[in-house]
């Protein structure tokens, strides 16, 4: 009899412990997507970039380059659309080393995409990948 109630308070405490000591999570904030665009003076620099941040549902455009050109977020969350579709973008015409940001309140674990791009006026010149994150 004792043998079976050490096994069983053994068993138990081994369940208790792989429940409160489980992994951490993974943070659900996207990649930081980079574009390079042939204006930018330093070939080997990003000329715009862009990230989001699930806590909060922050997104950012920073503008990495001093080519006169917009730093430009664009974002789509699920159900995605196709690489030319998106939802909504956030544009960075403050010049270079500026960085903008937005907030948007999106349903808990929501995929959410973005893509840093450069833009002359309202024409996309060049886009990164997108990359994704959870809200």
């Amino acid at each position: 009899m004792k043998t079976r109630n050490a096994l069983i308070v053994g068993i138990t405490c081994s369940v208790a412990v792989v429940m409160t000591t489980g992994t951490a999570s993974a943070s659900n904030d996207s990649p930081v997507s980079v574009v390079k665009y042939s204006d930018c003076s330093d070939s080997d620099k990003q000329s715009a970039s862009g990230w989001f941040e699930s806590s909060g549902d922050w997104f950012y455009a920073r503008d990495d380059c001093t080519d006169g050109h917009s730093a430009v977020l664009q974002v789509d969350a699920a159900p995605m659309g196709t690489s030319e579709h998106y939802d909504w973008k956030l544009t960075n015409t403050g010049g270079a080393s500026n960085v903008v940001s937005e907030q948007h309140n999106y349903s808990e674990d929501l995929r959410v995409q973005v893509r840093a791009c450069v833009y002359e006026g309202s024409t996309e010149l060049a886009c990164g990948n997108w990359t994704q994150g959870y809200a």
